[in-house]
C-alpha cells in the first residue's frame, strides 16, 4: 500500500513539474507553428537568433561585383546560454579595377586591404515563445582598416541594430532590421596622380540603416529568400561638406543544409542589386557559408 501511494505521489509530481515547466505555445508565436530543422543568418539581414550553448558558427561572406571582391568572416559565440552572444567581424576587399575609383587629385595607391573590426553582444529580449523574436545587436567599430587607402572609416564607432523575427506561417518567416551607426572623425581622401594622399578632411558622420526579408521554407534543408536593406546618411564629399547619400540593396537567394556528423553546413548564394541616390550602380554575386560544429559534450 505504502509503495503504491508512492508511485502515485511520484507520478503526480512528476505531471505537475512537467506542466509548469513546459511553457504552453501560444498562438501566433515561433515555435506554434513547429521548430524548423533550418535556422541560419540571411546574407544581409540580421535574423533574431542566438547560437545555442556549445555551438559556435563560422560566417564566410564573399561578394563579387565589377568592381571589386570583397570577403568577411564572422564568429558568433553563445555565452552560457543562447540569451548572450558575442560575436566579431572582420573584412578584407580588393580592387578590381582602380580606375573606377577615379577622383579629381588621383587615385588610393594600394588596391586591396582590411577593413574595420566589428566587435558585437546580442542579448535575447524575446524568445521563441513570444509573438516575436527580437535580438538588439550592440557594435563597437574599431577603426583597424586602412582608412588612406579607402578600406576603413579612420575613426571609432559604435551601431545599434534591432532583428525581429517574426513566424508568419509554417513555411513563411519575416525580418525586420532597424540601426543606427555614428563614426567619431570619420575621414575623406583626395590623392595625388601617383596614388598618394594629397589632403584629409574629417567629420563626424551618421547612418540609419532599415532592412527587411521574406524566408521562405521550399523544403526541410532549403530556403528560398529575398532581403531588402537601406542606408540614408551623411558622407564627407571632395569639398570636405557632408553630404546626403542613401545606398539601397535588393538580394534574392537561395541556402542548403546538410549535417557532417556534429557539424552543420549551410551554403548560399545570393545576386544583390546596388542602387546609390536612386539610380543603378551595381550587380553582383554573393556568396555565402556557414559552419557551426557542436562543442558540447553530449
Amino acid at each position: 500500500m505504502k509503495l503504491a501511494l508512492l508511485i502515485a505521489t511520484l507520478t503526480t509530481y512528476t505531471i505537475f513539474s512537467t506542466a509548469q515547466t513546459s511553457p504552453v505555445l501560444k498562438s501566433g508565436s515561433y515555435l506554434y507553428y513547429g521548430q524548423p530543422y533550418l535556422e541560419d543568418n540571411s546574407m544581409l539581414i540580421d535574423e533574431a537568433f542566438n547560437q545555442e550553448a556549445g555551438i559556435i558558427q563560422h560566417i564566410s561572406n564573399m561578394v563579387v561585383s565589377d568592381k571589386m571582391l570583397n570577403y568577411s568572416y564572422t564568429q558568433e559565440i553563445p555565452l552560457v546560454s543562447h540569451k548572450h552572444q558575442l560575436s566579431f567581424t572582420f573584412s578584407y576587399a580588393w580592387l578590381k579595377n582602380t580606375g573606377q575609383y577615379t577622383r579629381p587629385a588621383g587615385i588610393p595607391a594600394s588596391t586591396s586591404g582590411f577593413g574595420d573590426i566589428m566587435l558585437s553582444y546580442h542579448p535575447l529580449i524575446a524568445g521563441k515563445h513570444n509573438w516575436a523574436l527580437i535580438v538588439p545587436r550592440i557594435t563597437i567599430i574599431f577603426p583597424t582598416g586602412n582608412a588612406p587607402s579607402g578600406f576603413g572609416n579612420g575613426g571609432w564607432g559604435s551601431q545599434l541594430n534591432v532583428a525581429v523575427t517574426k513566424r508568419l506561417s509554417k513555411k513563411i518567416t519575416a525580418h525586420t532590421n532597424t540601426g543606427y551607426t555614428y563614426i567619431i572623425h570619420a575621414d575623406h581622401y583626395l590623392y595625388e596622380r601617383n596614388g598618394t594622399p594629397a589632403s584629409r578632411y574629417e567629420k563626424n558622420i551618421a547612418s540609419v540603416n532599415l532592412g527587411a526579408s521574406l524566408v521562405w521554407l521550399a523544403h526541410k534543408k532549403m530556403h528560398l529568400l529575398t532581403e531588402y536593406i537601406l542606408s540614408c546618411g551623411k558622407r564627407i564629399g571632395d569639398d570636405g561638406h557632408l553630404i546626403n547619400d542613401q545606398l539601397m540593396t535588393v538580394n534574392p537567394g537561395i541556402r542548403y543544409a546538410f549535417d557532417v556528423g556534429k557539424v552543420q553546413i549551410v551554403p548560399g548564394a545570393g545576386i544583390p542589386v546596388n542602387f546609390s541616390n536612386g539610380a543603378f550602380e551595381s550587380a553582383g554575386t554573393f556568396f555565402y557559408l556557414s559552419v557551426e560544429p557542436c562543442y558540447a559534450m553530449r
